[in-house]
């Protein structure tokens, strides 16, 4: 009952986040067409329309039971790859939301939650942050939105600045790469398999930028005790 009551609240986040409220079927003429090398989509760029799952490859990292029961939402003013493998929040919230299987929302001072110092909330006994979690970005670029499904690691926050960088990996559009079932990440990829929902990053290149930007952070609360071997 309580994973119940959980897949129903990301449900309601993810609808939050999208403009129009409504999974309606994007037709592929609506898809955003950014010519490579523009400001919004930089040569090598790949925005396409949401594809049917391709070949599934095992992803490496917590093997363990259990689908997501944790939901991290952070959100931010604008994310850019600055390369294909660093993502750049710029003017991250303040704190991050957290929801429970159960019921129970939270939140967390951002410097916190990013924090990889030994014997941080977030760390693993082996010093990875969320053990690279699975997540699922939404935001806007060229007018139109977009979505990139990533592997997140080794945050960094400069509070000075008021950015938060990762070291991203684009995640596959396989019900069988998603860490965790059920959790917004999954949701988005049964979108992405039905033809749903908006276009989806396959590449980033160096200086593609979306605006209202919110990452959804699937995790497992066991898998935070239980760092992968």
């Amino acid at each position: 009952m309580a994973l119940t009551r959980y897949k129903a609240l990301v449900f309601a986040a993810f609808l939050i986040a999208t403009a129009s409220g409504a999974r309606q079927p994007l037709p592929p003429a609506t898809a955003p067409a950014l010519a490579p090398g523009s400001a919004m989509a930089p040569a090598g760029a790949s925005i396409m329309p949401s594809p049917a799952p391709g070949p599934a490859t095992q992803q490496q990292g917590y093997t363990g039971p259990g689908e997501a029961d944790l939901l991290f939402v952070l959100v931010a003013d604008k994310a850019t790859f600055t390369t294909a493998s660093t993502l750049v929040l710029s003017r991250p919230a303040h704190t991050v939301a957290s929801f429970e299987a159960g019921g129970r929302a939270g939140s967390s001072p951002i410097a916190q939650f990013v924090s990889t110092a030994p014997g941080a909330p977030y760390v693993d006994s082996e010093g990875r942050w969320l053990n690279q979690p699975d997540a699922l970005m939404k935001g806007t670029t060229g007018g139109h939105p977009a979505d990139a499904l990533l592997i997140l690691s080794r945050p960094l926050y400069n509070e000075t600045e008021q950015t938060l960088s990762y070291t991203v990996a684009t995640l596959q559009v396989s019900p069988v790469d998603v860490k965790f079932p059920g959790g917004a990440v999954s949701e988005r990829v049964q979108q992405a398999g039905a033809g749903m929902g908006a276009p989806l990053i396959q590449t980033a290149a160096p200086g593609m930028e979306l605006t209202d930007v919110t990452l959804f952070i699937d995790m497992n609360r066991q898998a935070m005790q239980h760092p992968s071997a």
